[in-house]
């Protein structure tokens, strides 16, 4: 999804805001408490620092001779920014030299603990061909052939990184020289919760694939009132 197509999903105008703020000075004199959500939605920031994001997003950057008021009200260093529905993040970077600030967004994909792993529930041993990629980073993660014994169970985790996104699966399940082949897909994102944990369970009878994502739900949005408290939303450790 490039820029404009997440400008229109977001329900916002890049017309509305090209010269609101352009590269104009932050004289905004409230202070922010930070809020501390690891992936905090665009919609929920305040409107000064909503600003700043919309113009990084349709110019490039934004530009300010003072400070930026982003890094105010989230961790720029623990934190993701998100666009509604689109499961699209962004890593914030702020430049400072001497006469300007410059905030820039950067796409990437958060971290997950998720595990996967393949489980043989035959009494047979069978050879199974796997290949799992993430599709939104367009990352080959696993593709092996391995030897499973009946009712054994290999994971797939070792170095590999998971991240947030929507990922294909194929397996190639062999018994007996005869093959079955299914895909399966799912998607990894901050709106999991409230659950711990779920399973995709694929090959009812030949075996499972299991996919554990840990509990990175944040059940509530960040709220600020006028005078920039956090009403609403954990607050940044």
């Amino acid at each position: 999804m490039d820029r404009r197509d997440f400008l229109m999903g977001a329900g916002l105008s890049a017309a509305g805001f090209a010269g609101c703020l352009g590269n104009a000075d932050n004289e905004n004199a409230i202070e922010y408490e930070q809020c501390g959500k690891r992936v905090i939605p665009i919609r929920e920031l305040p409107a000064p620092a909503e600003d700043e994001v919309m113009i990084a997003l349709e110019e490039g950057e934004y530009e300010s001779d003072n400070s930026v008021i982003l890094p105010d009200v989230m961790d720029i260093d623990e934190s993701y920014l998100s666009s509604d529905g689109s499961f699209v993040y962004y890593t914030v970077v702020v430049e400072r030299d001497e006469t300007v600030t410059r905030l820039q967004l950067e796409r990437d994909y958060p971290s997950t603990s998720a595990t996967a792993s393949i489980l043989n529930a035959l009494e047979d041993d069978v050879t199974a061909e796997v290949h799992i990629e993430n599709k939104a980073t367009d990352e080959i993660l696993v593709s092996e052939t391995i030897e499973l014994k009946a009712d054994e169970e290999v994971e797939f985790n070792g170095d590999i990184e998971y991240r947030y996104g929507r990922y294909n699966a194929e397996f190639t399940i062999t018994k007996n020289g005869s093959k079955r082949s299914e895909t399966v897909s799912w998607s990894d994102h901050e709106y999991i919760g409230p659950y711990p944990n779920y399973t995709i369970q694929t090959f009812s009878e030949e075996g499972m694939l299991s996919w554990e994502a840990g509990d990175h739900h944040d059940p509530l949005p960040c709220e600020w009132n006028d005078n920039g408290e956090l009403i609403e939303g954990p607050t940044a450790s």
